[in-house]
């Protein structure tokens, strides 16, 4: 729903992704098969901390200062985790989500300006 600046492959891969549950929604509905695409934001995990020092080195300031940078653009100024993340994917799996398909919900804390 928002580019990645410097990131045009990965951001390519996800559209396809994006397009491809909506399509395939449309195909399977028929058999009851329900299909969803959950899209992370910034969350604490190993990849999102190199992604941070791997910056922080090319700008010459602390990996601290880049997570900063990084948490002011995020409304709930933090990074997610993994454990909140896994509540919405519980949520997509579970008996509450019956009539639901071909969703694109993201966690993000509100990253995403997007409508």
């Amino acid at each position: 729903k928002q580019p990645i600046h410097g990131f045009i492959h990965y951001n390519t891969v996800l559209m396809n992704k994006v397009c491809l549950t909506k399509s395939h929604a449309d195909e399977i509905a028929q058999y009851n098969v329900l299909i969803h695409t959950i899209g992370p934001g910034r969350m604490a995990t190993e990849r999102a901390f190199a992604i941070d020092s791997i910056k922080a080195n090319k700008l010459g300031i602390s990996s601290e200062e880049v997570a900063a940078q990084s948490k002011n653009a995020i409304p709930l100024a933090r990074y997610g985790t993994p454990e909140e993340f896994a509540k919405v994917v519980t949520f997509f799996v579970s008996d509450a989500c019956t009539y639901m398909t071909g969703s694109s919900v993201l966690v993000d804390g509100g990253m995403v300006r997007a409508i």
